[in-house]
C-alpha cells in the first residue's frame, strides 16, 4: 500500500491485514481523488472507518489543509499515527466509534468540506453514519460525502439532509457522492 500522488507519491504506508478487513485499493483511491480533483487542495478532510488511514493520508498528500480520521480499532490508531509520522504530517486521530467521534467533532465545532467513510460492506454502518451526518453540524452547505459501498448494496439515495448526486463503479467496489440537498440542486 503506498500514496499515489502528491507531495508524498510512492511512499509506502505500513499497513496489517486483519480477516474480513478490506484496504481500499489504490484503482479505487485514484479515481475518488480523480473525481474531487484539485478541489480538495487547502481543505478539510474527514476519514471515518479509516484502517490504517489511507484515504486520509492521500488526501494530506494531494494538499488537504487538516485532516481527521475516525477509527474504533485501536491496533489501526497506532498504524495510522505511525503513518504520519512516517510522512512527517498532523492530523487529528479519534480512538472512537462513528458516533463518539462526530459528536466530538460537532462539540468542537468542526466542519468539513470533504468526508470518506468505509466500513465494512458487511455492515450496516454506511446508513447509521450517514443518516448521523445528515443532521450534524460538521456537515457544511457544499460539503462532499462519499460512502465506499459493495455495488450490490448501495446505500440510500436521500437520507437526512444529504441526497446522491453521483455513484462510480469499480468491480465489486462503489462509491456515492452526496451533498446536502440545497446544495444539490445546484450541482
Amino acid at each position: 500500500m503506498h500514496i499515489i500522488a502528491g507531495r508524498h507519491k510512492g511512499r509506502k504506508l505500513f499497513y496489517h491485514q486483519q480477516s474480513g478487513l478490506r484496504p481500499t485499493s489504490a484503482r479505487v483511491k485514484e479515481a475518488l481523488f480523480n473525481i474531487l480533483g484539485p478541489a480538495i487542495v487547502q481543505e478539510s478532510f474527514l476519514d471515518i472507518f479509516a484502517g490504517c488511514g489511507s484515504v486520509g493520508l492521500e488526501a494530506l498528500s494531494r494538499g488537504a489543509d487538516l485532516v481527521a480520521f475516525v477509527e474504533k480499532n485501536g491496533a489501526n490508531c497506532k498504524l495510522i499515527a505511525r503513518n504520519l509520522e512516517l510522512l512527517n504530517e498532523t492530523a487529528q486521530v479519534c480512538h472512537a466509534s462513528f458516533e463518539n467521534a462526530l459528536q466530538l467533532l460537532e462539540r468542537q465545532e468542526r466542519t468539513f468540506a470533504y468526508i470518506y467513510l468505509d466500513p465494512g460492506y458487511s455492515s450496516d454502518h454506511a446508513k447509521s453514519c450517514l443518516r448521523f451526518l445528515g443532521s450534524s453540524s460538521i456537515i457544511q452547505g457544499n460539503t462532499i460525502v462519499v460512502a465506499e459501498h459493495s455495488r450490490r448494496e448501495p446505500p440510500p439515495q436521500v437520507i437526512g439532509c444529504l441526497a446522491a448526486y453521483r455513484q462510480a463503479v469499480y468491480g465489486d467496489t462503489a462509491l456515492t457522492f452526496y451533498q446536502p440537498t440545497q446544495a444539490t440542486d445546484s450541482a
